[in-house]
C-alpha cells in the first residue's frame, strides 16, 4: 500500500469516466474536482487534507463522475478499492448501512453542487441547455412553420395564406417562421434566452441547415433586424436534439459528445468514400481494404492505423474487418457514420461559439485533402495519427 503518492500541480489523480480502483485520502495540498463541458473545464469544488476522493470505487458503481486534478503539489494516501469493498461487505449490517448512507449522501451533495454550477454556467450555450435549444427550434418549426418548397420549374412557393411576399428569398425548401413567433415561444414557454436561440440558428445557417432573412429596423433603417428564418432540415434538428439529450443525461462522460479532430476527419473521410457504395440490408457498406488505404492516403493525406480505428471505437463508431474470397474488406454502418459526422460538425461549431463568445459565420474548415490539421494549442501542422504535438507537447488523442 502506497503511504504517500505525490502529484504535481496540474496532474490528474483520475479523470471523469475512469474506473475507480483506488480510494484517495488527501494528506496535504489541494485537489480540484472538475468536469469537462462545452470544451471547458468547470470546477465543482475543492478538496483538502483529510478528505476522501474516489469513494465510489469501494461503495458505488466504480465510475468517476468528475475529474480530480492537483491544484497544488499534493500528497495522497491511495487505498485499493477492492480491499475496502471487501471490508465493507464483511462488516455488520449496521456498519454496512451506515457506510452506504454516508456514501449516498456524499454523492447526492456533489450532484447538487454539480447541478448548481451547470445552471450558473455563463457559456453562450452550455451542454445542459443544448438539447433544449434545438428541441425548441424543432417543436416551434413543426407547430408554427409555413411549408416552403420549389416547383419543378424552380419557382418557389409557400403553402400559407400569406404566401406572396418575397418568395424568392429562400434558396431551399424548409419551414418558414416569423422571428416574432420564435421569440414568443422561447421567452414565454421555454424560458430560454432569445440571444442563445438566435445563436443556434446562426450555427445552423452556417452549416446549411437553416437560412435567415433580415429587414431594416423600423426605428433605424440603417440597422437590420432578423425578420424570418427557414429551417431547411427539421429532421436533422430533431435528431441532433434527441442524440444530444440521450448521451448527455444517460450518466457518466459520453465520449461521443466530445469532438476529437482526428476522429472527425477519419469519420468524414469514410463517409465521403462510401457515398457511391450501396449499403446491404443491415445498412453496412463494404470497402476493399487496399483501395481504401490508397484513397485515404491520396485524398485525405493520412494512413489508416489501428490507433485510428481504436479512436473511432472509443467514440462509439465501429469498423469491422473481414476476409472474403475476393479480398479483405472493412465494413461500417453508412448512415450511422454520416449522422455522427454531421453531429460532430455541429458540436464543433457550438464549441467554437462557447470559446469565442459569438458565432463565427465564416466558412467552416474543410477536412478534405487541402484541409490539413493543426495543433489546438500552438497551430503547428500535425498528422492525423500523432498523439502529441512535436512543437508544444499538447496531447492530441485522449488516453
Amino acid at each position: 500500500m502506497d503511504q504517500g503518492q505525490r502529484y504535481k500541480k496540474g496532474e490528474f489523480l483520475f479523470k471523469e469516466g475512469d474506473s475507480l480502483n483506488k480510494v484517495y485520502v488527501v494528506q496535504s495540498g489541494r485537489v480540484h474536482l472538475i468536469i469537462e463541458r462545452s470544451g471547458r473545464s468547470v470546477q465543482l469544488e475543492e478538496v483538502g487534507p483529510s478528505q476522501l476522493l474516489g469513494e465510489q470505487g469501494a461503495i458505488g458503481n466504480g465510475k468517476a463522475n468528475y475529474s480530480a486534478v492537483a491544484a497544488s503539489e499534493v500528497r495522497v494516501l491511495e487505498l485499493p478499492a477492492n480491499i475496502l469493498k471487501d471490508q465493507v461487505e464483511a462488516a455488520t449490517g449496521g456498519v454496512k448501512l451506515l457506510v452506504k448512507g454516508l456514501g449516498d449522501e456524499v454523492r447526492r451533495q456533489r450532484s447538487v453542487v454539480k447541478g448548481y454550477v451547470l445552471e450558473s454556467d455563463t457559456a453562450p450555450i452550455p451542454q445542459k441547455l443544448t438539447p433544449r435549444v434545438f428541441t425548441l427550434l424543432n417543436l416551434v418549426s413543426r407547430h408554427s412553420g409555413e411549408v416552403f418548397q420549389k416547383n419543378d420549374d424552380s419557382q418557389p412557393q409557400v403553402h400559407t395564406m400569406s404566401a406572396k411576399k418575397e418568395e424568392s428569398k429562400w434558396a431551399k425548401d424548409g419551414l418558414v417562421l416569423k422571428w416574432s413567433t420564435v421569440k414568443v415561444f422561447a421567452t414565454r414557454m421555454f424560458l430560454e434566452s432569445l440571444q442563445r436561440v438566435q445563436g443556434a440558428v446562426e450555427v445552423l445557417t452556417k452549416l446549411g441547415y437553416a437560412s435567415m432573412h433580415f429587414v431594416p429596423s423600423e426605428e433605424d433603417e440603417a440597422v437590420e433586424v432578423l425578420d424570418e428564418i427557414c429551417i431547411h432540415d427539421v429532421e436533422f434538428v430533431e435528431q441532433f436534439a434527441e442524440f444530444y439529450q440521450y448521451n448527455y443525461f444517460k450518466g457518466g462522460k459520453a465520449e461521443i459528445l466530445y469532438v476529437d479532430s482526428m476522429a472527425r476527419k477519419v469519420a468524414e473521410a469514410f463517409v465521403k468514400l462510401a457515398e457511391d457504395q450501396e449499403a446491404d440490408r443491415r445498412g453496412a457498406v463494404h470497402l476493399e481494404y487496399q483501395k481504401l488505404l490508397q484513397d485515404l492516403k491520396s485524398q485525405f493525406r493520412f494512413d489508416l492505423t489501428s490507433n485510428l480505428l481504436s479512436l473511432l471505437e472509443k467514440k462509439g463508431l465501429f469498423v469491422k474487418r473481414a476476409t472474403r474470397d475476393d479480398g479483405v474488406f472493412l465494413s461500417f454502418d453508412k448512415e450511422e457514420f454520416r449522422m455522427i459526422s454531421s453531429f460532430w460538425n455541429l458540436i464543433s461549431e457550438l464549441d467554437q461559439w462557447n470559446e469565442k463568445g459569438f458565432v463565427d459565420m465564416t466558412q467552416p474548415e474543410s477536412l478534405s485533402e487541402d484541409g490539413g490539421m493543426k495543433c489546438p494549442d500552438c497551430a503547428t501542422e500535425i498528422q492525423v495519427e500523432q498523439k502529441f504535438c512535436m512543437e508544444c507537447g499538447c496531447k492530441l488523442v485522449a488516453a
